[in-house]
């Protein structure tokens, strides 16, 4: 059933037999006792029914799904009506499809294929493989652990994860973490180190998850393939970035061998698309506020510095403030953002510290009620400013802050000669003139700081600049 591809009228008409099929399964469903248990019959139907609803991408047909899975659970599924193991794959898959999660009907799923198992019963390795992929995708995957077990004593298990596919790699790290199956886990880990560039960056994350709680058992297998999916995943995140959860996942793992961790957080904080993940100056206050404690927090925690990170949420912090209007409210609303931010970013970015205070000091901080529930925050903020100030030499043009990252530092440096040593050199000047003057003159510097820091490349250098000032306006000062 492939209703997407059929032409509007006949997948019309398809439809309305469907709903005429699904009122049927319902139907069924209210009177298990009488309903028909063929397995071939009913395993084709719930597969019919599986595919429509995953196509839908709806609600629609999930009951129909639910009055056949009371049929099954029930009574269809009993020992004497001999279900085989494809016709178990199968409907399982059905429900997998659908994201139709009924823990009766895979309780009785994981009987049946149990029973096959101790008869002495062989399963494909197609037909395991949908199975445990089936109740894996549903959270079931608990509901395996005897059928596993048993296929361990008989050392089938050992021959399915032989011929395993990459793309059901965290499903088998994640059944074989269940079951305590660490032999078959290093034989899988040796099998899969060489394919893990195959797997996309959530299988290599899950894989992670699965692998955190043994931490590696003292496995020199286990060992090198988390430091190979560490650095895949690394690589990955420069084009797509992770949720903050998985962002998390990532940075916990990576800080497990102290003597790779240093490199791959670094990396990973500086991925073109992290930068590019941070909500926009026009999301709320809280969203600004989630989104760079989200990137930031994990690694702060971990010790490791970030200065392109930081930027990137500096930016994004100075141009929403210059988008509202002075005002106490403003800086109850900045604060808890700004705070995201360490003292030390502070006291790298001059400019930040500046803007923030300019606005604080407008915002007239007096008339902060000492009740409200924001005054700690700006309290908080304030001391921050104070003694990032005390760190900054008031007065004078002090050496540049070095960031550890080094092209960072050169692009910093060259902007900084550029702009200073333009022969038209004012004391203002337009934002968008000194993009025009950066990119002519230093067309290779531009065209590489812009594709690591994105968009906001140049107020990300201007802000890293000690002796250039820039506050989230279109103009920055010599």
């Amino acid at each position: 059933v492939v209703t997407m591809q059929l032409s509007p009228k006949v997948r019309s008409d398809c439809m309305e037999t469907f709903k005429k099929l699904a009122t049927a399964c319902e139907e069924l469903g209210r009177a298990p006792d009488s309903a028909p248990c063929d397995p071939e019959g009913l395993c084709r139907l719930a597969m019919a029914v599986g595919l429509v609803v995953r196509e839908e991408k709806r609600a629609f047909g999930t009951e129909a799904l639910q009055g056949l899975g009371k049929v099954l659970a029930q009574r269809a599924l009993d020992e004497a009506y001999d279900w085989k193991p494809p016709q178990l794959a199968v409907l399982a898959s059905a429900y997998s499809a659908a994201e139709v999660k009924h823990e009766a009907l895979f309780r009785q799923i994981s009987a049946a294929a149990e029973r096959h198992t101790s008869a002495g019963n062989e399963w494909s390795s197609e037909q395991l493989m949908k199975l445990l992929n089936s109740f894996w995708s549903l959270g079931q995957a608990r509901s395996l652990e005897k059928l596993l077990k048993a296929l361990e004593a008989s050392k089938a298990l050992d021959r399915f994860v032989k011929g395993a596919n990459p793309k059901d790699v965290p499903m088998l790290f994640n059944v074989l973490v269940m079951v305590n199956s660490h032999g078959v886990l290093e034989d899988l880990a040796k099998q899969q180190r060489d394919k893990i560039q195959g797997m996309s960056l959530s299988s290599i994350i899950s894989v992670l998850k699965e692998l955190r709680p043994l931490n590696d058992s003292g496995s020199p297998a286990l060992q090198q393939f988390k430091v190979t999916a560490l650095k895949e995943a690394v690589h990955l995140t420069g084009k797509k970035a992770p949720s903050r959860s998985d962002l998390k996942v990532l940075v916990d793992a990576a800080q497990e061998d102290p003597s790779k961790a240093l490199p791959l957080l670094t990396k990973m904080a500086s991925s073109p698309a992290l930068l590019a993940s941070l909500p926009a100056p026009e999301a709320s206050w809280q969203e600004l506020k989630d989104g760079m404690s989200g990137v930031l927090t994990p690694f702060v925690s971990a010790k490791v510095e970030v200065p392109r990170l930081e930027g990137a949420c500096a930016v994004r912090l100075l141009l929403a403030i210059e988008r509202s209007t002075t005002s106490t409210s403003l800086a109850a609303k900045m604060a808890p953002a700004a705070l995201c931010l360490d003292e030390s970013a502070f006291v790298a970015m001059p400019s930040l510290l500046q803007a923030i205070a300019n606005r604080l000091e407008a915002a007239k901080l007096n008339r902060v009620s000492t009740s409200s529930a924001e005054a700690p925050m700006v309290r908080e903020l304030c001391k921050v400013l104070v003694k990032a100030a005390g760190k900054v030499a008031v007065g004078v043009r002090p050496a540049p802050i070095t960031s550890g990252d080094t092209d960072l530092d050169g692009w910093v440096e060259k902007v900084e000669r550029c702009i200073l040593e333009d022969p038209s050199r004012r004391s203002e000047r337009n934002l968008e003139s000194l993009d025009q003057l950066v990119t002519k003159k230093l067309d290779k510097v531009a065209r590489e700081a812009k594709d690591a820091l994105g968009p906001n490349w140049l107020a990300i250098l201007l802000l890293r600049s000690r002796k250039l000032l820039w506050s989230g306006g279109k103009t920055a000062f010599l």
